[in-house]
């Protein structure tokens, strides 16, 4: 019937990593420039630390992409062997640390060692983590020794543009005014902007309306 909410499967949409499409600001500038720019890696490594949704696979994706570079997650590695490895010279490791696998630690610490001896690259991303999370003392040391870079939370200008891109990903154009109520209204914060939209879409899909003020409103309620 008109108006009720139903059942309806989920689309599968992919977020956009386009260069084009990264919102630079001055919570991300550093990061953006150490992949773009002539920012030295010292011994070749580099490593983005944020929260979840801060733009760390993007800028991954990018990186890769300009240096024609292999993208691994983190808990893939040790599944492989040194010879599948062993040839890289430039590596995105996505996810890193905090499973305390061995395997994959041991792996991650011969990447490191290959950017440092063989003119390679690795470009590697994590969520905040304490020392504590890596147990391979030789790894530790290697990061110890790289170079980090941090991606901070968002403020406002960022958050409204990182929603519009969001909406975006999923196929949904938003009214300005229903932007700027969120972000009003909210958290500064990647993930809670991540599933906002997320509830937003299904709001939408369920009942077959594009997003109100009304919707928003509801769901920054329940939110709360």
């Amino acid at each position: 019937m008109p108006g009720t909410e139903q059942d309806c499967l989920p689309l599968v949409r992919g977020p956009s990593y386009c260069a084009t499409d990264f919102i630079v600001c001055s919570a991300n500038r550093q990061a953006w420039d150490s992949i773009h720019g002539d920012v030295a890696w010292p011994q070749g490594r580099l490593l983005l630390i944020g929260p979840a949704g801060s733009g760390k696979s993007h800028l991954a994706s990018i990186w890769a992409r300009r240096r024609q570079a292999r993208v691994v997650d983190y808990k893939a590695l040790g599944a492989l062997s040194t010879w599948q490895f062993g040839t890289w010279r430039r590596v995105a490791v996505e996810n890193a640390f905090g499973l305390g696998d061995v395997q994959c630690e041991t792996a991650l610490f011969r990447l490191c060692e290959m950017a440092a001896s063989q003119d390679g690259l690795l470009l590697m991303t994590s969520r905040p983590f304490a020392d504590g999370e890596i147990s391979l003392a030789d790894l530790r040391s290697r990061i110890g020794s790289t170079r980090l870079v941090q991606l901070h939370p968002p403020d406002r200008e960022l958050l409204a543009a990182l929603l519009v891109k969001l909406f975006a990903d999923r196929q949904l154009s938003v009214a300005k005014e229903i932007v700027r109520y969120i972000v009003d209204r909210m958290e500064c914060s990647y993930g809670d902007a991540d599933d906002l939209v997320n509830c937003l879409d299904r709001m939408s899909l369920a009942r077959g309306k594009r997003i109100t003020l009304a919707m928003a409103r509801e769901v920054l309620t329940v939110q709360r």
